[in-house]
């Protein structure tokens, strides 16, 4: 598969997924949000994934003035039982 993204345009990934959220908000709040990006969950206790979304984020459309920050415990094995408050 040279380029997954052209068999199958409907497979979005979780930076995208993540902008489309954040843009779905109200405008006046959008930079914060790019700023406190929290991974929880068992997803979250994949190594390097804090460290490749916010690559991520910051090569696609993030507002060129947001500052990308994604929040996740150092220890992989607590991030599986943290939760967020919303």
């Amino acid at each position: 598969m040279d380029n997954f993204a052209e068999i199958s345009p409907s497979v979005r990934g979780l930076p995208q997924m993540v902008i489309e959220s954040i843009n779905r908000c109200d405008v006046d709040i959008r930079k914060e949000l790019f700023g406190s990006i929290l991974l929880a969950g068992g997803t979250a206790s994949m190594q390097q994934l804090k460290e490749r979304l916010e690559k991520d984020l910051l090569e696609v459309e993030s507002p060129q003035a947001a500052r990308v920050k994604v929040l996740a415990s150092g220890n992989a094995t607590e991030r599986r039982f943290r939760f967020a408050v919303v």
